[in-house]
């Protein structure tokens, strides 16, 4: 299941490393690099608000493999968008975001498969992973832009996005319930509220 989420990697590694390569070459100054970083990187703490769609009609699988694919075009296509410094961004918050979904379908979905004795450790050994892979990906990220010219890049990292999704199809997926898109979005923010309602009283 850890392996099934690695483009996860290529895509911060993207943002972080191979992203600034790419603009400075192109001639984008620092400061406006540091605010495409700023705008990419923000579906990261306000994307959860969008996440009960996961649990409406269709199953983590599919919605883990559909956040996947457009991950991975939105990434390819960002690498031939960076004479246009608008759609560029725009294609990057994209992604985050799909990357985001992704992850949580994956993070929703396992424990259902997962006995609750052995959860901890797999998502232990995940966190352990995350750094390792990360690094290597930022690693591949780097080597790919500045040795390949955009076309075949835009190819290679769109491939190595959804190449480890095919082990999804080997996780089993439980038997859930179809639900609808007010039930679940309503349900969310009543949790929400009274997870803030706690947190607030408690401080004061």
């Amino acid at each position: 299941m850890g392996l099934a989420i690695a483009p996860l990697g290529f895509y911060y590694g993207f943002i972080s490393t191979a992203m600034g390569i790419l603009l400075r070459a192109h001639g984008v100054s620092v400061g406006r690099i540091a605010g495409v970083s700023a705008i990419a990187f923000s579906p990261t703490f306000w994307a959860f608000l969008l996440c009960p769609i996961l649990d409406v009609r269709f199953s983590k699988r599919a919605y883990a493999i559909f956040f996947a694919a457009v991950a991975a075009v939105c990434l390819g296509v960002s690498t031939l968008l960076t004479a246009n410094l608008t759609a560029f961004t725009a294609v990057l918050t994209v992604r985050l975001r799909r990357d985001g979904h992704l992850r949580n379908a994956h993070q929703g979905w396992m424990p259902d498969v997962i006995d609750d004795t052995h959860y901890s450790h797999v998502g232990r050994d995940q966190q352990h992973r995350q750094p390792w892979r990360g690094g290597r990906l930022r690693r591949a990220d780097h080597l790919l832009v500045r040795h390949l010219s955009p076309v075949p890049t835009a190819m290679l990292l769109g491939l190595a996005v959804m190449a480890p999704t095919v082990m999804l199809f080997f996780i089993p997926l439980p038997a859930a319930p179809v639900r609808g898109v007010a039930e679940v979005f309503s349900s969310f923010f009543r949790d929400l509220w009274l997870v803030c309602s706690g947190a607030t009283a408690s401080l004061a």
